[in-house]
């Protein structure tokens, strides 16, 4: 955030855990206008809240997709992802990523977190 200004777009981004949770499953629908190989990623960080307010650091993976997901212009794809590390800690953000595997295509995509308060 404090190098290149895009804090605007924190807000629609992350998501804000306020209490701890562990993670029973996450799972995705995607499209693309063209044909792709989509990847997910979910990750959890640590927010700076005194110094660069927004920015994130201490990145740990959550949860990724097995195996590429072929999407195309026809056809909506769901699959579930890996679950890596399940316990999220109050404080902390979460961020899910989406690559499009060597390809410019536009891509839609939902992602679907299932979890349940553990504190």
């Amino acid at each position: 955030m404090s190098d290149d200004g895009t804090a605007k777009l924190a807000g629609a981004c992350y998501w804000y855990v306020q209490d701890d949770i562990y993670i029973d499953a996450i799972r995705v629908m995607a499209t693309c206008d063209s044909s792709n190989d989509l990847n997910f990623h979910v990750y959890q960080y640590t927010m700076d809240v005194s110094t660069h307010h927004g920015d994130l650091s201490s990145g740990t993976l959550l949860a990724h997709i097995g195996t590429s997901m072929s999407a195309t212009a026809t056809t909506l794809k769901t699959d579930t992802l890996t679950i890596d590390s399940a316990s999220v800690s109050a404080g902390r953000i979460i961020v899910a990523f989406v690559e499009n595997e060597g390809g410019t295509g536009d891509i839609t995509a939902q992602l679907n977190i299932k979890y349940h308060i553990t504190g």
